[in-house]
């Protein structure tokens, strides 16, 4: 399939030589799909593009029809070409303007039974707000008339958050938290949000903290796209500032895989909310909720370790406080022991 809406020239090189190959060895599709073990369903999704053989298949598939050993690397070399493949925004957003790149993404997302993200810097799309969404695309794409309809559309992607039989697992870096977007009252706002986040039932947020060694690969943020429809490739997807970078080799996406689970690992979970700290004029706010035994007293020490005499510290045993009383009780003195 399509992803990010781009066609992939690279899939439709490798599905017309797949079925080139075929029709000059006078094989139907059921009788391939027989000597190979494979549903003829799966030879079409092949020859079409929908779908990436490995390395493995594409030689099976070769040799069965008599490939000689020249156009067996010639179809390697396309399937190691379309495995990873590099989409140009610019033509989305032209076409399409910024929200229909987002709708885009919906479309990948709403494919896809568990998502799993990092990002480092930042906080991912499903969990933003829309004043900290618009935040952040006024920063990227700075004199753009389609803002709103972007942030719109992104708001709408968070739909699939309450879609029956999705999970979802977050990581976000510390920095995201701590480097501000907008102004006190965006950052609030996204800090009620992520707290709501953390009673679905069927997603988890982590963490990454700052304050603790982090002996695993962490470079850059990404999404993996897994237990998609149609028995679509798992699909790990980058993002720059331009471009998009799609990866479907299995050992590629396997080295993402396992990158996200060491990094899920190391990341805060009973203690998630506690390393949400923001900056408040010259107070510094952190919000705690956890069940009882959770570790809220050790977290909150740990974020607050460094803050001097400026800071105050403020005990609510309201787990639903909004971020207008968290800020309202910035302005009252509090001397109530955690």
């Amino acid at each position: 399939m399509s992803v990010f809406g781009e066609a992939s020239p690279q899939r439709q090189r490798l599905g017309q030589a797949l079925r080139d190959l075929r029709h000059a060895a006078g094989v139907t599709g059921t009788e391939l799909a027989d000597q190979l073990g494979i549903s003829q369903s799966t030879v079409s999704r092949l020859e079409t593009g929908q779908q990436i053989p490995s390395r493995v298949e594409v030689e099976a598939w070769a040799r069965t029809l008599g490939a000689d050993d020249a156009a067996i690397a010639g179809l390697v070399e396309l399937v190691e070409g379309a495995a990873t493949e590099a989409v140009a925004f610019r033509r989305t957003r032209v076409r399409r303007g910024l929200a229909g790149q987002q709708q885009d993404t919906a479309a990948a997302e709403a494919s896809a039974g568990l998502l799993r993200s990092f990002n480092p810097i930042g906080v991912q799309g499903l969990l933003q707000t829309p004043a900290y969404a618009q935040a952040v695309y006024a920063a990227a794409h700075p004199g753009r008339t389609d803002l709103a309809a972007a942030v719109a559309a992104r708001m709408a992607r968070q739909q699939v958050l309450y879609a029956e039989g999705k999970r979802f697992r977050f990581i976000v870096g510390e920095p995201a938290l701590r480097w501000w977007r907008g102004s006190t009252e965006v950052m609030l706002g996204q800090l009620d949000r992520l707290g709501q986040m953390l009673t679905l039932p069927n997603v988890a947020v982590g963490i990454l903290p700052l304050d603790r060694e982090m002996p695993v690969w962490n470079h850059h943020g990404f999404t993996v796209f897994s237990d998609r429809a149609r028995d679509a490739e798992d699909l790990v997807h980058v993002e720059t500032l331009q471009t998009g970078l799609n990866v479907r080799n299995t050992d590629d996406v396997a080295r993402y895989l396992d990158a996200f689970e060491r990094l899920y690992l190391r990341a805060a979970h009973a203690e998630a909310v506690a390393r949400i700290c923001f900056c408040v004029a010259d107070a510094a706010l952190g919000v705690v909720c956890g069940d009882v035994g959770a570790g809220k007293t050790v977290a909150v020490r740990a974020a607050v370790a460094t803050l001097d005499q400026r800071h105050c510290c403020i005990w609510r045993s309201a787990a639903s406080t909004s971020s207008t009383e968290i800020r309202n009780a910035t302005n009252r003195p509090h001397d109530r022991p955690l």
